[in-house]
């Protein structure tokens, strides 16, 4: 379709964010933002939607050239077709070359000594007793492999039940990795990382956790009335004291693991105490997951569980602003920032449509994420399979039934390249006609919506403000085009 000169439209996906004479304008990476005059330029862009005409809207505001020329430049206003251009979109659909990462989930122990009641296998059909043996984990490594190109990343994530109820494995699986010549020659690069609950430390993992570099994820629902209420042994004693001791141990040997909390309705209201008390045992960081309605094989937790999202999301703000750590420290904080601070837009909600969140099963079948363990429909393959069941056609299925453009709950919001539509597990649980179903769907989708928009403004107005106040004190109207791209361009380190 021509493109037509003089024709001027906004941005269809402009997000416009105003705290008095501040104004904060995105259409395309990075944000533009305005440190006086917000009311001005708001004008202006409503004058474009009125005159729909690059020359008359020049001649409507002939002192502000240069400001129609820096929303031009940012995608607040663009050059039109005919009918209107639409929402464009950067990114194509995949083909293998499109996954430069994956994040590769190994069940190496189908079996745990704990009993949460909001497990994602609490079930049979993942509890299925098995252990992961050294020729699977190999398989599922090399293949992993064979289906990234050449410095790809791939990143091995040791997970459960319990994974360091099969320790051995563990430690024979990084020792081969270190001496792999695919690995090598190719040049990829790659990290460990352990999803635990703690209870117990082998004998000397500390060190050989330092010697590998390998991270540690524990997951631990805060002091011990609020663990003790989602998190004990299979007995029913208390697992908390057990776990900040290993926590404590690792601290003292120089490893600071990131801590896990799962929010449920419980404990949804003390999330600051949670904070400060995770910092307390020496966390390098805190991760606050909503509970998914969601475990394997079909199956939901109970909804009185669920917390209300636009409580858990205010509670969360407000354990960041209240405890003061840097936005690093906390998921998923620190992702929403980076996304925005990178520019990067989302066209999926994970990297499950385009194979990046793999997981393996210790009978080696495959499934493309560790929440839909045991589902049909999230199966790709096997590692007996003569195809590579890391680069197989489900994944181009995905991918095109998948993408946020095509969810019919996600259509014409504006936040959605900041999301991708959230986590995608609710597509493989819908239920026709059952209404506990459509409800865990209802919630899963309310709670990325909720997180999105209210991150996402956190994110834009800290990135901005931070960033300009030297600026601000020299009394300029508003923050030009190059300015804008130093601050708001690079991710954080």
């Amino acid at each position: 379709m021509p493109v037509v000169p003089d024709r001027i439209v906004v941005n269809p996906d402009l997000l416009s964010l105003r705290r008095g004479r501040k104004l904060v304008l995105y259409g395309s990476p990075p944000p533009l933002y305005f440190a006086k005059g917000g009311a001005l330029v708001s004008r202006v862009i409503e004058g474009a939607r009125a005159v729909r005409s690059d020359r008359a809207l020049r001649d409507r505001y002939p002192r502000d050239g240069a400001l129609i020329e820096a929303l031009i430049s940012h995608d607040i206003l663009m050059h039109g077709a005919v009918r209107g251009r639409g929402r464009q979109t950067t990114q194509e659909l995949p083909g293998r070359e499109y996954t430069r990462e994956i994040a590769l989930y190994l069940l190496v122990s189908q079996s745990c000594n704990l009993n949460c009641v909001y497990c994602l296998g609490g079930n049979p059909r993942y509890m299925t007793r098995q252990t992961m043996s050294p020729a699977t984990a190999k398989a599922a490594i090399d293949r992993a492999v064979e289906a990234l190109p050449p410095r790809g990343k791939l990143g091995v994530c040791f997970f459960g039940g319990e994974p360091l109820l099969n320790w051995p494995l563990i430690q024979e699986t990084v020792r081969a990795c270190s001496r792999s010549p695919v690995l090598q020659d190719k040049e990829i690069e790659l990290d460990f990382g352990i999803t635990t609950n703690l209870t117990f430390l082998p004998r000397g993992i500390a060190t050989w956790a330092r010697k590998h570099r390998v991270r540690f994820l524990v997951d631990v629902d805060g002091r011990r009335e609020d663990n003790d209420l989602t998190r004990c042994y299979r007995d029913g004693r208390s697992s908390y004291d057990d776990v900040c001791a290993s926590i404590r141990t690792l601290v003292g040997r120089g490893i600071q693991p990131s801590l896990r909390v799962t929010v449920t309705s419980h404990n949804v209201g003390r999330l600051r105490r949670i904070l400060d008390h995770h910092l307390g045992l020496g966390a390098q960081s805190v991760a606050f997951a909503a509970v998914s309605p969601y475990r394997s094989y079909g199956k939901l937790n109970p909804e009185a569980m669920y917390p209300d999202p636009a409580a858990y999301v205010e509670s969360l703000i407000d354990a960041y602003r209240k405890v003061g750590v840097d936005w690093s420290v906390v998921w998923p904080i620190n992702s929403i920032f980076r996304r925005v601070l990178s520019g990067q837009t989302m066209r999926w909600g994970c990297g499950l449509p385009v194979g990046g969140t793999p997981c393996v099963g210790a009978d080696g079948v495959v499934y493309s994420c560790l929440w839909l363990v045991g589902r049909k429909r999230a199966r790709v393959g096997s590692l007996s399979d003569e195809a590579n069941p890391f680069d197989t056609d489900a994944y181009a299925r995905f991918a095109k039934r998948l993408p946020v453009t095509r969810l019919k709950e996600c259509r014409g919001c504006q936040w959605q390249r900041f999301c991708g539509g959230g986590c995608l597990v609710r597509h493989f649980h819908k239920r026709n006609g059952r209404a506990e179903h459509a409800r865990a769907f209802e919630y899963s989708h309310a709670l990325m919506c909720s997180l999105t928009k209210k991150l996402t403004e956190l994110a834009l107005w800290h990135v901005c403000t931070e960033s300009v106040t030297r600026l601000e004190e020299a009394g300029d109207d508003w923050i030009g085009p190059g300015f804008a791209r130093g601050p708001c361009s690079d991710p954080p380190h």
